[in-house]
This record gives structure tokens, C-alpha cells and sequence, in this order.
């Protein structure tokens, strides 16, 4: 990795440090060969980039970008343009179709395209899921008849012939021959003249309907190109081709970029938060538009002053879709409106800057001076997941797949959002799985309602002014390195909320500017924040940790008076084992990671216990409050900050049943939904109640607890300034104390940030925790 750093800043070998060398056996022919290979996995331009003094054909290089491009199923590199398609006469069309071919020889199926891949075959060949079935169908069906058929001859042989083009996109030859211009008529020539005498044009100053024939046959190709100041907009994705991520470099990078920008920040300031060099982010913004994932805002064409063609027929602008902040997909029903075209960097400006941009007819509209701050509300896959397979709604599953693969939902789309969220029917009689899936979109709702654009909650320094709201896929946030997560966040939110309960198996986003009601650090959102707060009341059920490889022969006996444990893998969801399976269980479970054994249900066959639900902060309004049922919470309100962070206190009971027992679930998410009973019965003997977890954030998975909590929210302004204050130092004082703990028991911490594990067995029992060897795990 170090050694791609020297390559991607152009070392050569003499100035290569002698650590290097060394490593590469001090033979400058090795390293010419990683540079060599470093340039064609990432599609390097010659020109301006060390692999010049690398190669000797220019030529053969290109060709090998190529091959690797589609042995590997790499988007089509928009940046060579004028190389590949000028020099080499490989259109995006032969490139797909090449493609195309190639694994349908290999009997491969069409998840083995990457996403961003198969949104652009779909694009330019107009196949698409139901398509390249068909297309595998009749290939195998010609394979097993008397007269056989090249595969190239099923595929089609020109682009789709509806095509979509913006007014200032670029125009500029390919590779062409006489026998080109002999087919073409007299207006199609003079074109391909212009073009050629004088350079690239923008597709307004050119007929429109000659634009499409000569791109249906091959003769030009369209360049995207993208200003440093230039706002861009990703709406709802549509149709988006969910297959598989490949996980190369410029994937990630677009995955990065999809998550940071949004239409209050230019591609500059963009490039300057992530610390990404300015013409990969230009590059990433390209192949968005390019796709129809987004558009540019705030410059439009004057249309009095382009071509008459383009005042006929449908040539309906992105820019003009923006006031509507809606734009049609690329991959919609209709092929007309699924082609976009291509991009050129800045690479590629110092060979296009003869182009004049005509002033007079781009109209430049500020929109960020005036962006205030919002609040981000975090949320993890799990929701994208419920709102995808409930069956809810068909435009709900739009934003879900947004939400997903774009990690973000912007305040603009959350009123469309809010549409499709309304049109969920809460009064359908379901099975619990379902029924858990319809409180989720309810609870979202519900959320999104009580905070966004609220002149009841002070956000920050602002005292009555509505704040709008971002939807944040945690997930998405962690695919940036942890300072530019922070620069991001820090530049376009007031406040951070976590949704509740987020996967075992994320980190949490830990912050303090902007403040952040949710886990201040990733221990609190582990097996160690259950130990530590055991720990410090003294109370809570019996527990056995272990670490990752130990082998259990003897069921400790701390656990016989129970029927039923929880077993908690290291980041996995808890789920509940019978006792007499446990040993089976538990030890196929610790040759992969370290496992939390819990005390659960001691009531024979029910593996639902009785589970009390209490948000926090506690209202006052009543009398009869949480804290006065149940004075565990006193004892826990003095140990922990319950005041200035918000979320619910899980109070267990092993020795009753739930109200509502349903059958044997192993998953103890999918049990909230018949256990949770927000208010206190008056029948309760709380003194059977002890405090099982303590979760940070806004509950989605019971409606009247998720309500509780947005009222503690706004009742108390939680996302002011001045709480922003308490809850930093509360949340400061809670990681050390935490982290002291951790540190007794766990190893040191891993290069990744990700939560330490235990190096020995660790017993909470009868109010104290402590270390034992393995033999004497069977005696408690």
C-alpha cells in the first residue's frame, strides 16, 4: 500500500527511499512492473504519469487497459475518450457488448456484473436483468441444436436509439474513416466538419437529430464536463441495479463521494473535505450524471440561443427537473430517458480548453450562502432492509435502495418520502416478522415528523427556527477515513441522532462536533457497556464471557436454573438458546469469535421473558413515573447521564412470561415486538426486574417508546447548544470510565477501531465481575 503511494505520486526510481527499494529486491526493473500493473488497475492516463517512462507503445498499454477493464467487468474508462474511441475506435457500445459476450461464454450469471457496471450496460445496450435471461435462455437452447449461433449475434448491434442529451454536454469526434463519411448525408458531413475544424462543440450549437445518428453509429462520442463550482444533486435513485460491489478503486470512490455530497456544496469544496484530489472527484461527479444518478444545479441553458432541433420534440433538461427536485431514472421504463453520457476530467482540459463557453447563455444561481446546518439522523442497513421487504410500498422501496447504496437521504427528498411512508396501513392484522416491518416505517415516519423543520426544537444556537433533516446510513459514513467523516459531518449538521438499535456488527459514529445523542464511543454499543454497568450497580443477570478459541465441556452451573440463555457472538445480534443445546451451540460459536453467555429465561419452556421498555429522559408529568415503579433506575440514574442523552432502559424479568408468547424465536430483535410494554402495570413485582441494557438513541421497533422519546427530545431541547455542552462532557467522563474498564479485562486495541476483545474468561455473578481459568468455569 505504501508503495502505491510513491507510484500514484509519481516517484520515479532515483528518488524511491532505500526502504523501498529494498523491498523490492533493489531491481528497478520490479518496480517498473508495479508501476505498470498499478496504472492499468487503476485506467492511468499515459500522459502526465509515471507509467510514461514505463512503457514503449503507447498504443499496447491502452489495449491492455482495456483487457483488464473487462476481464475484471470495470465501468468503460469515460476518462481516455479521446484515446480509446479517437485512437483505438473501441466505443462504449463494442466495449459492453464485448463484455456481454465474454460472460455469457462463461455461462456467468448477471449478478456478476458490479452495479455501477450494469447501469451502464443497461444504458448504452438497453439489456437489464429479464433481458440477459432471455439472452442466456436462447443461447443455451442454440447450443444444443444442429445449427449454432455466434453469441455476438443474440446481442444487439447498435446502441439504444433513443438517447438522452443534455445542451451543454461536449461533442466530439471518434475515429473516423472515409467509408464513414461517404454514408453520411450532406448535414451529417458538414457536422462531423465542424467538429473536426473546430474542436469540440456543445450539443445546444448542433442539431440535435444529427447528434443521435452519428452516436448510433459510432462516429462521436460526448464529453461530461464538470466545474469546481458546480452544485450537483442526487435524487432518488430509481430502478438502480442492485448486483454486487467490486470493491475496486474507483468504486470505492464513488461510494465515498455518493455519502458526502449533497447540492450545498461545489465539487471544490467537496474535493477539499475529503481530501481527494480534485480531478478524481470531477471524474466520480461525471459518471453520475453520465448515469442519470444526478444532475447539475444551478447553471440552465438559455434555450432562445441553442439549435432550432432543440426546440422539438423532447429534449426536457435535467436542470429544468431540478425545480421539482425529481429526476426520471436511467434505468425507468422507458429507454428514452435511460441514456447519458460521458466524462471528461480535468485531465482531459488542457486538450479541450479551445472550447469558449459562451457567458451569455449560462445563468449562474448561488444556492449555498444561505444553507443552514441540519440534523443527521443515523441509521444502519437494517432499516433500509425493512423498508425494502415489507411490501409496504413500491415507491418506498425507491428510497430504501437510495438510503442503501447512495447512504443518504437529503431534507429535499424527505417530503416524497413522507408520501410513500403514509400510504403504509398500520391497522392490518399481521404475523410478528411482518408486523415488525410495518412498525419500523411507522416509527420512521413518526420520527422524521417530530424533528424535521420543528420550531419547537432548538437546534444548536438557533431558538425558533425550523431545522430541515439528512437520513445517514452509518455503514456508508464508515467507508470514509475517520477525518474526513468528521469534516463532513462537522461542515453540514448541528446535531447527530442515532436511530435504536443499530447492527452489533457497525461502529457507531462517535462525535463531538457535531454533538451526537446516540453511543459516544463503539465499547457502548458492546458486550462491555452490559458488563460495565452490571458492574457499577452491582446488579443484573448472571454472565459468562469467553474468549474467541476456548473450548467449554461442562455447563457452568450459575446457568441451571435457567431454561433458556442469551448467546451474544462478538458483533453478531443475540439470539436465544435452549440450555440443554448450549454447549453445542457455544462452542461452535467461540472457534469464531468471543461469546457473551447471559442468564434469560428460568420459566420452562418460554424462551420470552417478561421486558420493560423505559425512555429516557424520564418525564415528570405524571406521578406514577418509571423511576418511582422502579427504583433500579435511581441507583442507575446516579452512575449513568440519563439527562442530556436520550434512548430506553431494558428492565428484564426471567421468572415471568411475556403477556403475548408466540412461538420459539431464536432472533431477541424479532421478540420486541410481543414484549414490549412501554407503561408500568400496576401488578408488577418490580422487585424481579432487573436492568438488562442500556441503549442510546431513538427506538424504531415500538411506536409508543419511539414517541416517548421524540417528546423527551423536544421537551427537553436535547439538540440546543447549551445541552450540546453537558452532553459532551457527560459523554467524555462515560468513555473513560468505560475505557478504564475495557482496558482491565480486553487486549490492546486493533489497528481497525473496532472493539477489543477479551483474552479471558470473565464471570458477572451475585453483583461482581471477575476473571477465571477454564477449569473452574464449571463450578459457577
Amino acid at each position: 500500500m505504501e508503495l502505491e503511494t510513491y507510484i500514484s505520486q509519481n516517484c520515479p526510481w532515483s528518488k524511491l527511499p532505500l526502504s523501498m527499494k529494498l523491498t523490492l529486491g533493489n531491481r528497478e526493473r520490479e518496480y517498473n512492473t508495479k508501476v505498470y500493473q498499478y496504472s492499468i488497475k487503476n485506467q492511468l492516463r499515459c500522459k502526465g504519469n509515471l507509467v510514461r517512462m514505463v512503457v514503449k507503445n503507447e498504443k499496447s498499454y491502452y489495449y491492455a487497459i482495456l483487457n483488464h477493464s473487462k476481464s475484471n467487468l470495470l465501468l468503460f474508462p469515460y476518462h481516455l475518450q479521446d484515446v480509446i474511441v479517437k485512437g483505438l475506435r473501441e466505443t462504449p457500445f463494442l466495449y459492453y457488448q464485448s463484455m456481454l459476450e465474454k460472460i455469457m461464454k462463461e455461462d456467468r450469471s448477471y449478478d456478476a456484473l458490479p452495479n455501477f457496471t450494469a447501469a451502464d450496460c443497461l444504458r448504452v445496450l438497453g439489456i437489464g436483468r429479464n433481458q440477459y435471461i432471455e439472452l442466456m435462455n436462447n443461447s443455451r437452447t442454440l447450443r444444443n441444436t444442429f445449427f449454432r449461433k455466434n453469441l455476438k449475434e443474440l446481442l444487439p448491434n447498435k446502441p439504444v436509439e433513443s438517447v438522452h442529451l443534455e445542451p451543454w454536454w461536449l461533442i466530439s469526434t471518434g475515429h473516423i474513416y472515409e467509408e464513414d463519411v461517404r454514408g453520411c448525408n450532406e448535414a451529417e458531413r458538414s457536422t462531423i466538419d465542424t467538429l473536426i475544424d473546430f474542436g469540440p462543440q456543445r450539443a445546444c450549437d448542433l442539431d440535435s437529430r444529427i447528434i443521435r445518428r452519428l452516436y448510433i453509429r459510432g462516429l462521436i462520442y460526448i464529453d461530461i464536463l464538470v466545474d469546481g463550482d458546480d452544485y450537483i444533486v442526487v435524487p432518488p435513485l430509481e430502478g438502480f441495479v442492485m448486483n454486487r460491489v467490486l470493491g475496486d478503486n474507483f468504486e470505492n470512490l464513488l461510494y465515498k463521494i455518493f455519502v458526502s455530497i449533497d447540492e450545498h456544496t461545489t465539487v471544490s469544496e467537496l474535493s477539499t473535505i475529503l481530501q481527494i484530489d480534485l480531478k478524481l472527484v470531477k471524474h466520480a461527479v461525471a459518471t453520475y450524471i453520465r448515469l442519470g444518478f444526478a444532475y447539475r444545479k444551478g447553471k440552465e441553458v438559455d434555450m432562445s440561443a441553442v439549435h432550432s432541433s432543440w426546440l422539438i420534440g423532447d429534449h426536457v433538461s435535467m436542470n429544468n427537473i431540478a425545480s421539482n427536485n425529481k429526476l426520471d431514472s436511467p434505468l425507468g421504463s422507458s429507454i428514452s430517458d435511460i441514456w447519458s453520457s460521458e466524462v471528461n476530467d480535468s485531465i482531459l482540459s488542457t486538450e479541450t480548453n479551445h472550447v469558449v463557453e459562451n457567458s451569455a447563455l449560462v445563468l449562474h444561481t448561488p444556492t449555498g450562502d444561505n444553507y443552514t446546518k441540519r440534523i443527521g439522523l443515523l441509521f444502519d442497513s437494517n432499516l433500509t432492509a425493512f423498508l425494502m421487504m415489507g411490501n409496504l410500498s413500491v415507491g418506498l422501496k425507491t428510497h430504501a435502495v437510495t438510503m442503501f447504496e447512495v447512504g443518504k437521504l437529503t431534507d429535499e427528498c424527505l417530503d416524497n418520502l413522507l408520501t410513500e411512508l403514509d400510504k403504509v396501513d398500520s391497522s392490518l392484522s399481521l404475523d410478528s416478522e411482518t408486523q415488525r416491518y410495518f412498525d419500523s416505517a411507522l416509527t420512521l415516519r413518526n420520527t422524521l415528523l417530530a424533528l424535521r423543520n420543528n420550531a419547537q426544537l432548538r437546534v444548536g444556537c438557533d431558538s425558533n427556527s425550523a431545522v430541515g433533516l439528512d437520513l445517514l446510513r452509518c455503514e456508508s459514513l464508515q467507508s470514509l477515513d475517520r477525518a474526513s467523516c468528521a469534516r463532513v459531518l462537522e461542515r453540514s449538521y448541528n446535531v447527530l441522532i442515532s436511530l435504536a438499535p443499530l447492527n452489533n456488527d457497525i461502529r457507531p459514529i462517535s462525535s463531538c462536533s457535531p454533538p451526537h445523542l446516540g453511543p459516544a464511543i463503539s465499547e457502548c454499543h458492546s458486550v462491555w457497556f452490559k458488563l460495565y454497568i452490571y458492574n457499577i450497580l452491582g446488579s443484573g443477570p448472571p454472565c459468562l464471557l469467553v474468549p474467541r478459541g476456548r473450548f467449554i465441556n461442562s455447563l457452568p452451573q450459575i446457568f441451571y436454573q435457567y431454561f433458556y440463555v442469551l448467546l451474544t457472538s462478538w458483533k453478531l445480534d443475540p439470539v436465544v438458546v435452549a440450555t440443554g443445546n448450549l454447549l453445542i451451540v457455544l462452542n461452535d460459536s467461540l472457534m469464531h469469535s468471543a461469546v457473551l453467555i447471559q442468564g434469560y429465561s428460568s420459566v420452562p419452556s418460554c424462551s420470552n421473558p417478561t421486558l420493560r421498555y423505559i425512555s429516557f429522559p424520564f418525564s415528570n408529568s405524571s406521578a406514577d413515573t418509571p423511576v418511582r415503579r422502579y427504583p433500579q433506575l435511581t441507583q442507575l440514574g446516579n452512575k449513568l447521564d440519563l439527562i442530556s442523552n436520550c434512548g430506553y432502559i431494558t428492565l428484564l424479568n426471567t421468572k415471568r412470561s411475556a403477556v403475548s408468547s408466540s412461538n420459539n424465536r431464536e432472533n431477541v430483535i424479532n421478540k420486541l415486538d410481543n414484549a414490549v410494554i412501554n407503561s408500568c402495570s400496576i401488578n408488577d413485582d418490580t422487585s424481579e426486574f432487573l436492568i438488562f441494557d442500556v441503549t442510546f438513541g431513538i427506538p424504531i421497533f415500538d411506536v409508543t417508546l419511539n414517541r416517548n422519546v421524540c417528546d423527551s427530545i423536544i421537551a427537553n431541547q436535547l439538540c440546543s447548544s447549551e445541552n450540546a455542552q453537558t452532553l459532551l462532557k457527560s459523554n467524555r467522563e462515560l468513555s473513560l470510565r468505560l475505557l478504564s474498564f475495557v482496558d482491565s479485562w480486553a487486549a490492546l486495541e486493533p489497528p481497525d477501531y473496532s472493539v477489543r476483545l477479551p483474552t479471558q474468561p470473565l464471570l458477572f455473578h451475585e453483583g461482581k465481575i471477575q476473571s477465571i481459568n477454564d477449569a473452574a468455569i464449571m463450578w459457577f
